[in-house]
């Protein structure tokens, strides 16, 4: 049954996706195989017991995190990346977009989808990127295809610092 919605809210998603950028599971494997590498050379650059040490790992964790998740689920999640860019927008090749942060949708019911997690992409300071500008564009994506976005389980994931960023100023 899980599958049909999934396919529904595939389909309502095509005209809705203009901030963001659809993935599949292989595609999401290979660009966090790609920040994994990526976040391991940033550890043994840095120094041990310094904060940037504790923040390559703490990226190096949430990539492998993201790989687990898109093993286990396969094509039963959505797995979407925020463009900020809207000169990219129309570029054919995804590659080439600006993607600062990764989102993981699972679908709970026909008009639930739960935010199971989000991920920064390594690459990049997020604290160069708006996040009410990434919430706003995030919940405009659910409200144009009505459907609810839970994001209680962010509170598990980094901390609770993102179900913070997505509960204020709602």
């Amino acid at each position: 049954m899980k599958i049909r919605y999934y396919f529904l809210l595939c389909i309502s998603c095509v005209n809705a996706l203009s901030h963001f950028v659809k993935y599949n599971h292989i595609e999401i494997i290979n660009i966090f195989e790609n920040y994994v590498q990526y976040t391991n050379n940033q550890l043994l650059n840095s120094k041990y017991g310094s904060e940037e040490r504790n923040y390559w790992h703490s990226s190096n964790k949430n990539c492998h995190a993201g790989i687990r998740h898109a093993k286990m689920k396969e094509n039963k999640c959505i797995y979407l990346g925020w463009n900020c860019n809207d000169s990219n927008e129309n570029d054919e090749n995804t590659y080439n977009r600006i993607i600062p942060f990764y989102i993981f949708l699972d679908i709970e019911s026909m008009n639930i989808i739960r935010l199971v997690n989000i991920i920064s992409n390594p690459h990049l300071d997020s604290n160069d990127y708006s996040i009410k500008l990434f919430k706003k564009e995030l919940l405009d994506f659910v409200n144009n295809i009505g459907i609810y976005l839970d994001f209680s389980e962010l509170k598990n994931i980094d901390s609770g610092k993102w179900y913070l960023n997505m509960i204020t100023n709602l």
